[in-house]
């Protein structure tokens, strides 16, 4: 499924709604969290490419955050 970059490590913050989801998921059907991450991510990406993305995430609730 990836490429052949060099993963690049990140570390976010969920929902706990969200979190308790993925972890299900990820012991469920024997998937790392970070892979269900990638895939949703890139489904995102070329199921709504330019434009689109940002109004998808808009209409999901994204917004800007920041640790303060």
């Amino acid at each position: 499924m990836g490429t052949n970059a060099a993963p690049e490590k990140l570390s976010h913050f969920l929902p706990s709604d969200v979190a308790g989801r993925l972890r299900l998921l990820s012991a469920k059907e024997r998937l790392s969290k970070s892979s269900i991450i990638e895939t949703a991510l890139r489904h995102l990406f070329v199921d709504h490419p330019g434009p689109d993305t940002q109004a998808i995430l808009k209409r999901f609730g994204a917004t800007l955050r920041r640790m303060r």
